[in-house]
């Protein structure tokens, strides 16, 4: 089933003030600690709680259909063959977490046939945010395995830009093909997707989903031929029914909270890691027993342990041991960096990038990351044995890139070098040096001295005339000794608007100067790189930014302002910001108009604390994944709306106390297939001590044209009055 689109369909939220919450916190915090991210650390011991869910027996979906109800087929949904497999799949992970993780029984909670209702469904996500000794991040995993099908979505949203054709569902226990009342209904996507959400809000984002379960429009409608073959699909057939507009209203909807939320930081795809069975156009199987991705998921873990590689790596992973017509999902945003029991199990904080060594000749080397992650002829990388913790203390040696290509790079071993790498089954790199430098600093060659310690840097371009530069350094000794940052960016300042904006201090010692040099070169190698294959396809994307509102209730919960004009003219989005305590809220709608489908993904670049946030999050490049963006016009909102690109909160603007203007740029990268950028992010201010630098490893490889490209939009915010809304 298509439980990408299941869980993300529903994530428009509230009024967003994440990105707002979260650079005044930075701001005005002293001394600086950034609050309401997530460090993906684990501190202390936390507990692990469960909810299990397996359904066999279906031989009660049937109902009683009357000669009136066959002549209203589009009204039905057809009966679902009973499956061997899931009851099975959901004691095997019962007895893994007992057994294998030690997990205490009262934590666990296990719903079997008859005990898996509707009803009972819905009240365990439930007490999973009620339960008073689940603690604050503490780890918290959902499996469910059973039927899964699709159903028209409710007429109020067929109207919404973005709305899916198809709605998910699960099928409990007790549902009927003919219910007149929602008790005996499937559960929609955004049922459970605002169930998550109220987890996540009050116990935090250590989340992990698995859901084997499936859709497909080709299966057969009823049993299979032969109910003793080999192969059961877990799905029901593509049907008109249509979900009732006011199903689950009592969960989805309700009134405005009278105070504002501080923050969304647990909402949407931030909130957890989901592993699906298979994307939505395919079906997910069992065989001889047992459900196929569920018992090649639990091999991994217990081959591997929880905590030996992330989310994303196992993805990829039980990508090659599923056979072909099976394509397991993975979606999250920090799925990269997070394993599998996040919080309960120990993680690795540093990663790496993968490595592939040729079987017959070990001086062929790839890395699994090229030109779309960055990468450049004649980086250098430092070679470990293995992700394992043992391995990471000490490298075996150097490689350097000798050519790249869009999603892999080939390597050699540097000269003199005498170790085999045929010898370690999964070795992986860590980047050490960068020869393609975009960051161009100017500083007054009258400052020798500052001038000589840049250059010994070697992380930057020096240019003569600060007109030629992003950035002018120079010594200020108005109070103590500093050194001081303008932005002299003609991307900003060549475009005519009259912009002032404010510079930025550090003290002067040399290691305060080679951290901040670091972050801005990592911050203008990703602004600035474009793609080496241009794409016409960029010009046929159209972008538009609108205020948007938050309603307060219902699915969506955040629309577009009836009557906004949009913000974003000859590729530039111009904001007024006032000191309101309720700031306005806004968001994208991108339309695809080439032929080609895409994969995008949007980052903000913070052009004033140089910080790099993930604004939309990525999908997990397993070979074969959800298409998030179809071809031919199709339109895709990004902050509201219904559909993909809504499982991301809205976007607010914050101007510092001590300026009036700031600046900033989205960038949205768009690619052929899917390329997970977290390993660009940069949460952090460039000029705030780092607790610990985090290095993510790339996405697997892929079947790709090796067509990328890019836009980027200045974001321009000016301090006003307070507006009445637009």
């Amino acid at each position: 089933m298509g439980l990408l689109k299941m869980v993300r369909s529903f994530w428009t939220a509230v009024a967003s003030r994440s990105l707002e919450i979260y650079r005044r916190a930075k701001r005005d915090a002293a001394p600086y600690r950034p609050l309401g991210r997530n460090t993906h650390t684990t501190t202390g011991h936390k507990n692990l709680f469960a909810l299990l869910i397996g359904i066999n027996d279906y031989g009660g979906t049937s109902g009683t259909r009357s000669s009136e109800d066959s002549t209203r087929n589009s009204r039905s949904l057809s009966q679902f063959p009973d499956l061997r497999g899931a009851v099975p799949d959901a004691n095997a992970f019962q007895n893994y977490l007992l057994n294998t993780l030690k997990v205490d029984e009262s934590n666990i909670t296990v719903l079997l046939n008859e005990q898996a209702t509707r009803a009972n469904i819905i009240n365990a996500f439930q007490n999973l945010a009620k339960n008073d000794n689940i603690k604050a991040d503490d780890s918290i995993f959902i499996f469910y395995a059973g039927h899964g099908a699709q159903a028209l979505p409710p007429k109020r949203l067929t109207k919404i830009t973005g709305c899916p054709e198809r709605i998910e569902l699960i099928i409990p226990y007790d549902f009927r093909h003919d219910a007149k009342d929602h008790r005996h209904m499937a559960i929609p996507d955004f049922t459970l997707s605002v169930l998550i959400d109220k987890i996540a809000k009050e116990k935090g984002n250590h989340i992990t989903l698995a859901f084997d379960c499936c859709h497909s429009a080709s299966a057969v409608r009823g049993e299979p031929a032969d109910p003793d073959s080999e192969e059961i699909a877990r799905t029901g057939p593509a049907t008109k029914y249509q979900i009732p507009d006011d199903l689950d209203e009592d969960i989805w909807g309700g009134a405005r909270a009278l105070s504002i939320i501080p923050s969304l930081k647990n909402t949407g795809s931030s909130s957890y890691v989901l592993f699906a069975a298979c994307d939505s156009t395919q079906t997910a199987v069992e065989r001889r027993g047992r459900g196929v991705f569920s018992k090649a998921l639990l091999k991994i873990l217990d081959d591997l342990g929880p905590s030996a590689i992330p989310c994303a790596e196992i993805a990829n992973r039980l990508a090659t041991q599923i056979p072909g017509g099976q394509d397991p999902q993975c979606e999250g945003r920090y799925s990269k960096t997070r394993h599998f029991f996040q919080g309960y199990t120990t993680s690795s904080m540093k990663s790496f990038f993968d490595l592939i060594v040729d079987d017959t000749d070990d001086t062929k080397l790839t890395l699994k990351g090229g030109e779309v992650h960055g990468f450049c002829t004649g980086d250098e990388l430092a070679v470990y044995k293995s992700r394992s913790e043992d391995h990471q203390k000490n490298p075996v040696a150097t490689v350097v890139i000798t050519e790249v290509s869009t999603h892999t790079s080939t390597l050699h071993l540097r000269k003199h070098t005498t170790v085999s790498l045929q010898s370690y089954p999964h070795p992986v790199a860590s980047l050490t040096k960068i020869v393609l430098h975009y960051l161009r600093v100017y500083v007054d060659p009258k400052d020798s001295a500052l001038l000589r310690r840049v250059k010994a840097l070697n992380s930057c371009i020096l240019k003569c005339v600060p007109e030629d530069a992003h950035i002018a350094l120079s010594t200020d000794k108005s109070v103590g000794k500093q050194l001081r940052f303008d932005v002299v960016d003609r991307d900003l300042l060549g475009k005519g608007l009259n912009l002032n904006l404010k510079p930025s201090f550090i003290d002067d010692t040399n290691e305060n100067l080679a951290q901040v040099m670091k972050g801005l070169a990592h911050y203008y190698r990703h602004l600035k790189r474009t793609s080496a294959t241009p794409s016409d396809s960029i010009d046929k994307i159209t972008i538009s930014f609108f205020q948007v509102l938050d309603t307060g209730l219902g699915h969506p919960r955040v629309v577009p302002v009836d009557g906004a004009r949009n913000l974003c003219e000859n590729n530039i989005i111009n904001i007024n910001v006032t000191d309101a305590e309720d700031p306005l809220i806004y968001g994208f709608e991108v339309t695809n108009n080439t032929e080609e489908i895409l994969f995008p993904v949007l980052l903000y670049f913070d052009n004033t604390e140089f910080t790099i946030i993930q604004s939309f999050p990525h999908i997990v490049s397993v070979e074969n994944a959800e298409i998030p963006w179809p071809a031919m016009g199709q339109s895709m909102t990004i902050g509201y709306g219904v559909g993909t690109g809504a499982n991301v909160p809205p976007f607010s603007f914050y101007v510092g106390k001590d300026c009036n203007m700031e600046a900033g740029f989205f960038k949205l990268f768009l690619f052929d297939k899917p390329v997970d950028l977290q390993d660009i992010v940069r949460e952090e201010s460039v000029f705030a001590r780092s607790r610990g630098m985090k290095q993510n490893p790339l996405p697997s490889l892929g079947k790709s044209t090796g067509r990328w490209g890019s836009i980027v939009l200045p974001v321009i915010q000016r301090r006003v009055e307070e507006l009445s809304p637009a």
